[in-house]
């Protein structure tokens, strides 16, 4: 089940960073991006690391290569 839920992570972070590519190419400086995104208070930026924050609590890292958050 953790890995299901890791490959949608890994497309919803892919999501995030193309609709904040998109955005910024179509509208320098507009970040963050005035639609749904915004009725929801979330910006790409947030949402991005939002959904990696999570994958990497889902997914066990080797101890090299964990962060200092004890979380």
């Amino acid at each position: 089940m953790k890995e299901v839920i890791a490959a949608r992570l890994d497309d919803l972070i892919a999501l995030a960073q193309q609709l904040k590519a998109t955005v910024e190419a179509e509208q320098p400086g507009a970040m963050p991006p005035t639609f749904p995104l915004m009725r929801l208070g979330l910006d790409a930026d947030a949402m991005v690391n939002t959904l990696q924050a999570h994958l990497e609590r889902l997914i066990p890292q080797p101890e090299g290569n964990r962060g200092k958050s004890t979380a």
